[in-house]
Protein backbone atom coordinates (compact mmCIF):
# COMPACT_ATOMS: atom_id res chain seq x y z
CA UNK A 1 0.00 0.00 0.00
CA UNK A 2 1.13 3.57 -0.74
CA UNK A 3 0.25 6.93 0.80
CA UNK A 4 -0.27 9.66 -1.77
CA UNK A 5 -1.00 13.30 -0.91
CA UNK A 6 -3.83 14.98 -2.78
CA UNK A 7 -2.94 18.15 -4.65
CA UNK A 8 -5.03 21.28 -3.96
CA UNK A 9 -6.01 23.16 -7.11
CA UNK A 10 -8.50 26.05 -6.88
CA UNK A 11 -10.09 24.70 -3.69
CA UNK A 12 -10.25 21.22 -5.25
CA UNK A 13 -8.23 18.25 -4.08
CA UNK A 14 -6.88 16.14 -6.93
CA UNK A 15 -5.59 12.59 -6.71
CA UNK A 16 -2.91 11.92 -9.32
CA UNK A 17 -2.94 8.13 -9.51
CA UNK A 18 -0.78 7.48 -12.58
CA UNK A 19 -2.16 4.25 -14.10
CA UNK A 20 0.47 4.22 -16.84
CA UNK A 21 3.18 3.20 -14.37
CA UNK A 22 1.09 0.66 -12.46
CA UNK A 23 0.34 -2.99 -13.10
CA UNK A 24 -2.91 -4.13 -14.64
CA UNK A 25 -5.34 -5.21 -11.90
CA UNK A 26 -7.81 -4.03 -9.24
CA UNK A 27 -7.03 -1.36 -6.63
CA UNK A 28 -8.85 -0.19 -3.50
CA UNK A 29 -8.30 3.53 -2.82
CA UNK A 30 -9.14 5.11 0.56
CA UNK A 31 -9.25 8.91 0.60
CA UNK A 32 -9.17 10.74 3.97
CA UNK A 33 -9.95 14.45 4.34
CA UNK A 34 -9.24 16.05 7.71
CA UNK A 35 -8.56 19.49 9.18
CA UNK A 36 -8.44 20.95 12.68
CA UNK A 37 -11.87 21.73 14.10
CA UNK A 38 -13.53 19.83 11.20
CA UNK A 39 -15.04 16.38 11.21
CA UNK A 40 -12.93 14.03 9.06
CA UNK A 41 -14.39 12.59 5.89
CA UNK A 42 -13.45 9.36 4.10
CA UNK A 43 -14.12 8.07 0.61
CA UNK A 44 -13.61 4.65 -0.96
CA UNK A 45 -12.73 4.22 -4.64
CA UNK A 46 -12.78 0.82 -6.35
CA UNK A 47 -10.42 1.07 -9.35
CA UNK A 48 -9.63 -1.48 -12.05
CA UNK A 49 -6.74 -0.89 -14.47
CA UNK A 50 -7.29 -2.71 -17.78
CA UNK A 51 -5.12 -3.25 -20.81
CA UNK A 52 -5.24 -0.55 -23.44
CA UNK A 53 -6.96 -1.11 -26.76
CA UNK A 54 -6.27 0.00 -30.30
CA UNK A 55 -8.62 0.91 -33.12
CA UNK A 56 -10.57 -2.01 -34.57
CA UNK A 57 -8.80 -3.50 -37.57
CA UNK A 58 -10.55 -4.90 -40.63
CA UNK A 59 -8.82 -6.43 -43.68
CA UNK A 60 -9.12 -4.10 -46.64
CA UNK A 61 -10.21 -1.20 -44.42
CA UNK A 62 -8.51 2.08 -43.67
CA UNK A 63 -5.98 0.50 -41.32
CA UNK A 64 -4.87 -2.51 -43.37
CA UNK A 65 -3.72 -1.47 -46.83
CA UNK A 66 -2.48 -3.59 -49.74
CA UNK A 67 -2.58 -3.41 -53.53
CA UNK A 68 -3.02 -7.20 -53.43
CA UNK A 69 -6.36 -6.95 -51.61
CA UNK A 70 -9.41 -8.05 -53.62
CA UNK A 71 -12.43 -6.30 -52.14
CA UNK A 72 -14.93 -8.63 -53.86
CA UNK A 73 -13.54 -11.84 -52.35
CA UNK A 74 -11.99 -10.29 -49.24
CA UNK A 75 -8.71 -12.04 -50.05
CA UNK A 76 -5.11 -11.03 -50.70
CA UNK A 77 -4.05 -12.38 -54.10
CA UNK A 78 -0.79 -12.64 -56.05
CA UNK A 79 0.59 -14.82 -58.84
CA UNK A 80 3.24 -17.27 -57.63
CA UNK A 81 6.60 -15.49 -57.60
CA UNK A 82 5.12 -12.05 -56.90
CA UNK A 83 5.32 -10.38 -53.48
CA UNK A 84 2.31 -9.55 -51.31
CA UNK A 85 2.79 -6.24 -49.48
CA UNK A 86 0.59 -5.47 -46.46
CA UNK A 87 0.74 -2.22 -44.46
CA UNK A 88 -1.02 -1.74 -41.11
CA UNK A 89 -1.69 1.56 -39.33
CA UNK A 90 -2.09 1.23 -35.55
CA UNK A 91 -3.59 3.92 -33.31
CA UNK A 92 -3.77 4.06 -29.50
CA UNK A 93 -7.40 4.62 -28.44
CA UNK A 94 -6.28 5.56 -24.93
CA UNK A 95 -4.19 8.49 -26.19
CA UNK A 96 -6.27 11.16 -27.98
CA UNK A 97 -4.26 13.56 -30.11
CA UNK A 98 -6.43 16.56 -29.18
CA UNK A 99 -7.77 17.10 -32.69
CA UNK A 100 -10.35 14.32 -32.84
CA UNK A 101 -8.01 11.42 -33.49
CA UNK A 102 -5.55 9.24 -31.63
CA UNK A 103 -1.79 9.03 -31.28
CA UNK A 104 0.00 6.30 -33.29
CA UNK A 105 0.94 3.06 -31.55
CA UNK A 106 4.73 2.74 -31.59
CA UNK A 107 7.15 -0.12 -30.85
CA UNK A 108 4.56 -2.87 -31.22
CA UNK A 109 5.45 -6.43 -32.21
CA UNK A 110 3.48 -7.31 -35.35
CA UNK A 111 3.71 -10.75 -36.99
CA UNK A 112 1.93 -12.77 -39.66
CA UNK A 113 1.44 -16.45 -38.81
CA UNK A 114 1.04 -18.61 -41.93
CA UNK A 115 1.61 -22.31 -42.62
CA UNK A 116 3.35 -22.82 -39.28
CA UNK A 117 5.77 -19.93 -39.90
CA UNK A 118 5.82 -16.37 -38.63
CA UNK A 119 6.80 -13.33 -40.69
CA UNK A 120 7.74 -10.04 -39.00
CA UNK A 121 6.31 -6.67 -39.98
CA UNK A 122 8.83 -3.82 -40.18
CA UNK A 123 7.99 -0.63 -38.30
CA UNK A 124 8.00 2.33 -40.69
CA UNK A 125 7.27 5.00 -38.07
CA UNK A 126 4.17 7.01 -37.22
CA UNK A 127 2.24 3.84 -36.38
CA UNK A 128 2.77 2.10 -39.73
CA UNK A 129 4.02 -1.49 -40.02
CA UNK A 130 4.76 -3.20 -43.36
CA UNK A 131 5.27 -6.83 -44.39
CA UNK A 132 6.56 -8.06 -47.76
CA UNK A 133 5.57 -11.72 -48.17
CA UNK A 134 7.30 -13.73 -50.91
CA UNK A 135 5.18 -16.35 -52.70
CA UNK A 136 7.96 -18.08 -54.65
CA UNK A 137 8.21 -21.05 -52.25
CA UNK A 138 4.51 -21.92 -52.31
CA UNK A 139 3.37 -24.75 -54.61
CA UNK A 140 0.82 -23.27 -57.00
CA UNK A 141 1.79 -25.02 -60.25
CA UNK A 142 -1.29 -27.22 -60.71
CA UNK A 143 -3.91 -25.00 -59.04
CA UNK A 144 -4.39 -21.83 -56.99
CA UNK A 145 -3.28 -22.24 -53.37
CA UNK A 146 -5.54 -20.77 -50.66
CA UNK A 147 -3.92 -20.09 -47.28
CA UNK A 148 -5.42 -18.92 -44.00
CA UNK A 149 -3.21 -16.61 -41.97
CA UNK A 150 -3.38 -14.51 -38.83
CA UNK A 151 -1.90 -11.13 -37.95
CA UNK A 152 -0.97 -10.90 -34.28
CA UNK A 153 -0.11 -7.59 -32.60
CA UNK A 154 1.40 -7.48 -29.14
CA UNK A 155 2.65 -4.80 -26.78
CA UNK A 156 2.89 -4.67 -23.02
CA UNK A 157 -0.29 -3.42 -21.31
CA UNK A 158 -2.31 -3.65 -24.54
CA UNK A 159 -5.14 -6.04 -25.32
CA UNK A 160 -5.24 -6.68 -29.07
CA UNK A 161 -7.26 -9.39 -30.82
CA UNK A 162 -5.63 -11.27 -33.73
CA UNK A 163 -6.80 -10.54 -37.28
CA UNK A 164 -7.63 -13.43 -39.61
CA UNK A 165 -6.92 -13.01 -43.33
CA UNK A 166 -6.98 -15.22 -46.44
CA UNK A 167 -4.12 -15.29 -48.94
CA UNK A 168 -4.44 -16.81 -52.42
CA UNK A 169 -1.28 -17.72 -54.35
CA UNK A 170 -2.40 -17.98 -57.97
CA UNK A 171 -0.97 -20.46 -60.48
CA UNK A 172 2.37 -19.70 -62.13
CA UNK A 173 1.89 -17.79 -65.37
CA UNK A 174 3.65 -17.50 -68.71
CA UNK A 175 2.63 -14.76 -71.14
CA UNK A 176 -0.17 -13.93 -68.68
CA UNK A 177 -1.62 -17.46 -68.91
CA UNK A 178 -1.42 -20.21 -66.24
CA UNK A 179 1.74 -22.17 -67.00
CA UNK A 180 0.21 -25.59 -66.26
CA UNK A 181 -2.61 -25.09 -68.78
CA UNK A 182 -0.19 -23.53 -71.26
CA UNK A 183 2.01 -26.65 -71.11
CA UNK A 184 -1.05 -28.90 -71.47
CA UNK A 185 -2.22 -27.02 -74.57
CA UNK A 186 1.24 -27.09 -76.18
CA UNK A 187 1.57 -30.80 -75.37
CA UNK A 188 -1.86 -31.49 -76.86
CA UNK A 189 -0.97 -29.59 -80.06
CA UNK A 190 2.32 -31.48 -80.32
CA UNK A 191 0.54 -34.80 -79.77
CA UNK A 192 -1.97 -34.00 -82.53
CA UNK A 193 0.88 -33.04 -84.86
CA UNK A 194 2.73 -36.30 -84.21
CA UNK A 195 -0.49 -38.26 -84.70
CA UNK A 196 -1.12 -36.60 -88.07
CA UNK A 197 2.42 -37.29 -89.27
CA UNK A 198 2.17 -40.91 -88.13
CA UNK A 199 -1.22 -41.28 -89.81
CA UNK A 200 0.12 -39.91 -93.09
CA UNK A 201 3.09 -42.25 -92.98
CA UNK A 202 0.84 -45.25 -92.35
CA UNK A 203 -1.50 -44.24 -95.16
CA UNK A 204 1.46 -43.72 -97.49
CA UNK A 205 2.75 -47.21 -96.79
CA UNK A 206 -0.64 -48.64 -97.84
CA UNK A 207 -0.26 -47.16 -101.34
CA UNK A 208 1.20 -49.71 -103.82
CA UNK A 209 4.85 -49.18 -104.65
CA UNK A 210 4.30 -48.61 -108.36
CA UNK A 211 1.68 -45.92 -107.59
CA UNK A 212 4.16 -44.11 -105.34
CA UNK A 213 6.77 -44.29 -108.11
CA UNK A 214 4.33 -42.89 -110.65
CA UNK A 215 3.56 -39.96 -108.35
CA UNK A 216 7.25 -39.26 -107.85
CA UNK A 217 7.75 -39.35 -111.63
CA UNK A 218 4.87 -36.88 -112.10
CA UNK A 219 6.46 -34.49 -109.63
CA UNK A 220 9.79 -34.65 -111.46
CA UNK A 221 8.15 -34.12 -114.84
CA UNK A 222 6.16 -31.10 -113.60
CA UNK A 223 9.29 -29.68 -112.02
CA UNK A 224 11.27 -30.12 -115.24
CA UNK A 225 13.65 -32.56 -113.59
CA UNK A 226 15.09 -35.76 -114.95
CA UNK A 227 13.64 -39.03 -113.75
CA UNK A 228 16.14 -41.01 -111.67
CA UNK A 229 16.83 -44.66 -112.57
CA UNK A 230 15.34 -45.76 -109.27
CA UNK A 231 11.90 -44.73 -110.53
CA UNK A 232 12.19 -46.38 -113.96
CA UNK A 233 10.86 -49.86 -114.61
CA UNK A 234 13.03 -52.30 -116.62
CA UNK A 235 12.05 -53.30 -120.14
CA UNK A 236 10.23 -56.56 -120.78
CA UNK A 237 13.43 -58.29 -121.89
CA UNK A 238 15.37 -57.07 -118.83
CA UNK A 239 12.52 -58.11 -116.53
CA UNK A 240 12.39 -61.63 -118.09
CA UNK A 241 16.15 -62.02 -117.75
CA UNK A 242 15.97 -60.88 -114.11
CA UNK A 243 13.05 -63.26 -113.47
CA UNK A 244 14.27 -66.44 -115.30
CA UNK A 245 17.96 -65.80 -115.69
CA UNK A 246 19.99 -65.91 -118.93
Amino acid sequence: SDNVDLVEVNSLYVLDFDTETREVGKYALFVTLQKDNYAPRMAFIDLEIKNRTILTLEPGGDYIKSENYDSESGQYKAVKGEDIVITIELWDKSNPDGIGGYLPLLNADVKLYIEGNDENFDEDGNGEYTLTLSTKDYDAFFRDLTLTAEIRISKENYDIDPIGITIVVKMSEIFGFPMFYFIMIISAIAAVGVSLVTYRQVQRRKIPKFVRKVREMQKNIKGGQSIPDSLLYPSKEEYMVKLFGD
